[in-house]
C-alpha cells in the first residue's frame, strides 16, 4: 500500500469518520430519535467503519 494511500485511510478512519459520527450523535440526541433510530445508528457506525477500510484496501489493489 503506498504511503499516501495509507495516510488517507489513517485520516478518514481517526479524523473524519470520527467527527462525522459524533456529529450524527448530536444530532438524533438534538432531534429526540427515537429507540428504532438510535439501533439504526449503533448498526451505522461499526458497518461505516468496516467499509472505509475494505473500500480503500480494494482501491489500493484496483490501481495496481
Amino acid at each position: 500500500m503506498k504511503t499516501s494511500k495509507l495516510i488517507l485511510l489513517i485520516t478518514s478512519l481517526f479524523i473524519t469518520g470520527p467527527i462525522w459520527y459524533y456529529l450524527l450523535y448530536k444530532i438524533l440526541i438534538g432531534v429526540h430519535a427515537t429507540e428504532l433510530m438510535m439501533f439504526l445508528y449503533w448498526v451505522y457506525v461499526p458497518v461505516g467503519i468496516l467499509m472505509t477500510i475494505i473500500s480503500k484496501t480494494t482501491e489500493d489493489k484496483k490501481d495496481k
